[in-house]
Parts: structure tokens; C-alpha cells; sequence
């Protein structure tokens, strides 16, 4: 797919816009620690995420702290441990009535192939992902006419990376398998939950 020059701005920036959307913030440390966010309690509400930096005080064994640089996930509540096939099912089950009018090149043609999105911005500090966007839901669906374009960090100001997930036919993804297995009976193959850790 090509891309268009625009930059967008991400249609949130705070905890509490996050949270509005039923979108949650997960801080996780390479120590295993997670911690998810209220982004409806006073002391996050109004700060941003992006920027935000956290600390682990995670104790390790002999006593040491951990003190990494945790890592920002987010995501829609409830849905950490789906997998892509099942994100695309809930894509096509919505869209079968009625339809979205989707113009090729625009962020509507990713939701007429049942397809996620991840953003990446490996720039700020800390870094963070957004995780299995649907483009057919809030706050996301503002872009489905809008021309696809890269989308902005509003903290750092970088353009985040942005990786659609393969559409059905191609080998080695759940949505290959999904297809597969609806053609010719269950795999023995278990999908993951499909988180990029």
C-alpha cells in the first residue's frame, strides 16, 4: 500500500483521553513487572503518556533494586489476549451490516480486509506501542476517509512506525491459519496472543 504524505496527530495524549476510549496504559519492565495505569485517578488524568517516565522499584534478588526504564503498552481493555484472527472476526462481524464506504488509500481500506494496526515510537522516552488498533472503533475511526498517513508522537513530535497485519492468504500468519483451518478442520498449531514483546 502506498502512503501519503500526511502526518497525523494520535487522537489522544493524556491518561484520562486514553482511558475515555477504554484504552488502557500498561507499564512493563524487561524485569517482568507490569503495572496497568488508572488514567482516571487525579495523580495521571491530565499528564501526558507519551513522556511520562517511569521507574522500576521492582526488588531483585540479594536484595537489589531493579531501577530499569520500563516500556509503555496500550491497548483496548480487555483484548490483551486476543489473537489477530479473532481481532479480524470482530472486524468482519461488525462491518457485516451495514458496510463502511471505504476509497482505496484511506484507513477504511484497512478495515474492509479485516486488518489491525500496530504504532511504534521507539523514539521517546519511554518507548511505547500501540497495540491491535482497530480502525472501526474509537477513537480511530476520526481517520477512516482521511488518506493513510503516518501519525505524529505529540511527545517527541516523530513519526511512529506503523505495521498492518497481512491479509488472509498468506502463509506463516494467524490469518492464514484461520483460513486454513476453517478449509480443512482444526491445526495443531495454537496461535499466540499476538502482543509485540
Amino acid at each position: 500500500m502506498k502512503a501519503s504524505s500526511a502526518h497525523r496527530l494520535l487522537p489522544f495524549k493524556r491518561f484520562g483521553e486514553a482511558a475515555t476510549f477504554d484504552l488502557e496504559v500498561e507499564v512493563s519492565c524487561q524485569c517482568g513487572r507490569c503495572v496497568v495505569i488508572d488514567g482516571m485517578a487525579p495523580a495521571f488524568r491530565d499528564r501526558r503518556i507519551m513522556g511520562t517516565r517511569f521507574r522500576c522499584t521492582t526488588m531483585l534478588p540479594h536484595s537489589v533494586a531493579c531501577a530499569g526504564s520500563p516500556s509503555i503498552y496500550i491497548g483496548k481493555r480487555g483484548r490483551w489476549g486476543m489473537t489477530m484472527a479473532e481481532h479480524s472476526r470482530a472486524i468482519r462481524s461488525r462491518q457485516a451490516a451495514p458496510p463502511i464506504d471505504a476509497k482505496p488509500g484511506t484507513f477504511a481500506s484497512i478495515v474492509t480486509r479485516c486488518e489491525v494496526a500496530f504504532l511504534y515510537d521507539r523514539d521517546c522516552v519511554p518507548t511505547y506501542t500501540i497495540d491491535m488498533i482497530e480502525f472501526d472503533e474509537p477513537p480511530w475511526n476520526r481517520f477512516l476517509d482521511k488518506p493513510w498517513g503516518r501519525f505524529i508522537c505529540p511527545g517527541c513530535g516523530q513519526t511512529l512506525d506503523m505495521h498492518v497485519s497481512h491479509g488472509p492468504g498468506m502463509p506463516g500468519t494467524e490469518r492464514f491459519n484461520e483460513v486454513a483451518q476453517a478449509a480443512h478442520g482444526p491445526s495443531a498449531t495454537s496461535p499466540g496472543d499476538g502482543r509485540p514483546r
